[in-house]
């Protein structure tokens, strides 16, 4: 997660300068969103594995009895 956390930084930063600078950089930008679209989706997918280990931790030292 910190891997995605790094590459959004690094995306957003190279957005923010493609479009301070302007001109016709369209294509870059929606590559960049389009990879942004897809970090996003990763981290989400990460974020539903973490938390079912942490439930399933929880499960397993008895703090959550719902099964």
């Amino acid at each position: 997660m910190r891997a995605i956390k790094e590459r959004v930084r690094v995306l957003k930063g190279s957005l923010d300068s493609i479009q301070e600078k302007g001109g016709d950089r369209s294509h870059m930008v929606k590559e960049i969103e389009t990879t942004l679209a897809s970090l996003k989706a990763e981290w989400e997918r990460w974020e539903e594995e973490r938390n079912a280990a942490a439930q399933e931790r929880m499960r397993l030292l008895g703090h959550d009895e719902t099964v």
